[in-house]
């Protein structure tokens, strides 16, 4: 089996290449978007679209011409995939014809996140995908709203911001919908969670790619180039990022991997839950495998909206932008050790003297004095999106 490395860099070193064991029937081909400081030959490209655009370049320009399989790649695979080098020089005969090849978008304790991408115990979820302890590999599957389900649900919140600009600017509520229609994607039945991998590196076998016509991928190439709607006032709607989580959909991973697990979207619904309140206070518990919470708290008149992660906490009225309480937790903040490691919490709401408290497992978050609003009741709390593991319990339900 002929294989080809297909690179996508910027600016990263590409030392690690050296490292890949040489081989007739192994191919490394770079396609460079920035500098020219890297002494192996390069394809020069236009810094444009991502990995997405450079995977695309390569597709259409050798559609006839392919190799056996192809492994598409960033500059900085390593950072994504600690085993790379393994998978490439032990397993690569043994690939799936479409085969993820990434364990993490972000590793923890890595400027500027600092947080795990996927967490910790969600990779670990995944270990029947590993080829050894070494060479972790993660798949996670996703709603039509592009919000992970299982092995666990957690919102990865910058995604998200773009997922809602990508609504309200094509007038859409179906964003995996609005993508399969668009891009043209074969095989894909809304009803069933969808497969992502991370950080867009992945190997492809030539019947996979050639699965699709090369219009197929000139469409993408198309919508990728020329769409060029804003996302803020000096910043472009960035395409890449929505097909980075759809690499596995468009070389069908359903058909082409055998460890696809067919998931149905009505199974993973997530409730909300109103909570029981009495004098002022309103207790629950729940596990959760990334600490993410999210309520609608009525005090008298005003709904307000209450989060709390190990990245930020807030509390605001709704629909208003401005933050009464807004906290950005640091890697080495309190606030941070206490939420990260944490699956199963009590959580505590009460409003006393005009002061809204919320603690976790008896450790305050906020605390805030509603000052000159006079407040005396709390009216109704609403917590969102609990998973159907997240085994929720009011606490004062009889």
């Amino acid at each position: 089996m002929k294989t080809e490395i297909v690179v996508a860099r910027y600016n990263e070193n590409l030392d690690w290449l050296k490292k890949i064991k040489k081989s007739k029937d192994l191919k490394i081909t770079v396609y460079n978007k920035g500098p020219d400081d890297i002494d192996i030959p390069f394809i020069r490209l236009p810094n444009i679209g991502r990995e997405s655009h450079t995977y695309l370049y390569h597709i259409i320009n050798n559609y006839d011409n392919l190799a056996d399989q192809t492994i598409f790649c960033q500059g900085d695979s390593i950072f994504h995939s600690p085993g790379f080098l393994d998978l490439i020089n032990k397993y690569r005969k043994k690939f799936e014809p479409v085969q993820p090849l990434t364990a993490f978008y972000w590793p923890e304790g890595q400027e500027p996140h600092f947080l795990s991408n996927p967490p910790l115990p969600i990779l670990a979820e995944t270990k029947d995908l590993w080829f050894d302890k070494k060479a972790p590999i993660h798949v996670e599957y996703m709603d039509n709203n592009f919000i992970t389900l299982y092995p666990f649900h957690y919102i990865e919140n910058d995604f998200i911001l773009l997922n809602n600009k990508i609504k309200s600017s094509y007038g859409i509520d179906n964003p995996l919908k609005f993508n399969v229609e668009r891009f043209r994607l074969k095989d894909v039945d809304l009803d069933y969670l969808f497969p992502v991998c991370y950080a867009a590196i992945f190997s492809v076998n030539k019947e996979a790619i050639l699965n699709n016509s090369v219009d197929f991928y000139n469409n993408i190439m198309s919508i990728l180039i020329y769409d060029i709607r804003n996302y803020s006032i000096n910043k472009k709607m960035d395409h890449g990022l929505i097909l980075e989580k759809l690499w596995l959909v468009i070389f069908n991973y359903k058909k082409y991997n055998k460890n696809y697990i067919p998931l149905k979207v009505k199974d993973f619904v997530l409730p909300n839950y109103n909570l029981i309140i009495k004098n002022n206070e309103a207790k629950f518990s729940f596990f959760n495998i990334y600490f993410q919470l999210f309520m609608n708290i009525t005090i008298d008149d005003k709904t307000y909206n209450a989060f709390i992660s190990p990245r930020s906490i807030y509390l605001k009225i709704k629909n208003d932008f401005k933050m009464l309480y807004n906290v950005n937790a640091k890697i080495d903040s309190s606030i941070y050790k206490l939420l990260k490691d944490n699956t199963k919490n009590n959580v505590s709401i009460e409003l006393k003297n005009n002061i809204l408290k919320i603690t976790v497992n008896n450790n305050v978050f906020i605390d805030y004095n509603f000052n000159n609003i006079k407040h005396k009741n709390l009216k109704s709390i609403i917590v969102y999106d609990m998973a159907k593991y997240n085994k929720f319990e009011d606490k004062l339900k009889k």
